[in-house]
């Protein structure tokens, strides 16, 4: 309750809304299965923030998880997309995970993309949200704009 009031009152002192929130949660994290972190999960989830599943694709991944949690986002970890251009199997877990991803209405980020066929198979399985050095190295804050207007991106948010 307590994080949850906290998150209430800084939203609101920076006039921001809880959809404007996103809070990455691991895999591990969900692993403890402490009832007070599902209630917080829920309680979070019920003001309107949105909740990520971080590092999705490492170690432990259980698909119960997306039933048993609010998840609105999942983050395909970069071990997942590493090998899916060059092999197989690879391929079709990233495809089949995407589809049932796609078809709960859950977004997707697929994190790690280096090459341009990864940045391809991530097209083809719908995944709108891409991130990786295929793009760009980090930036510092003061550097995004000009990156930006020099490669006459268009940014989009939400």
């Amino acid at each position: 309750y307590e994080l949850c009031e906290f998150i209430t009152k800084t939203l609101k002192r920076n006039g921001l809304s809880p959809p404007d929130l996103m809070l990455e949660i691991t895999e591990t994290a969900l692993l403890a299965e402490d009832s007070s972190s599902r209630q917080v999960i829920s309680e979070l989830h019920q003001l309107g923030c949105r909740i990520a599943l971080d590092d999705f694709g490492t170690g432990y991944s259980s698909i119960s998880h997306l039933l048993e949690f609010p998840i609105d986002v999942v983050k395909l970890h970069k071990s997942l997309i590493d090998g899916s251009t060059q092999n197989k199997r690879h391929a079709s877990i990233m495809k089949g995970l995407c589809n049932m991803l796609n078809d709960l209405d859950i977004a997707i980020i697929a994190e790690g993309i280096e090459e341009p066929e990864q940045y391809s198979l991530c097209k083809q399985c719908n995944v709108t949200i891409v991130q990786g050095y295929y793009f760009a190295k980090p930036l510092p804050e003061e550097g995004l704009a000009d990156f930006i207007r020099a490669k006459n991106v268009t940014a989009i948010t939400g």
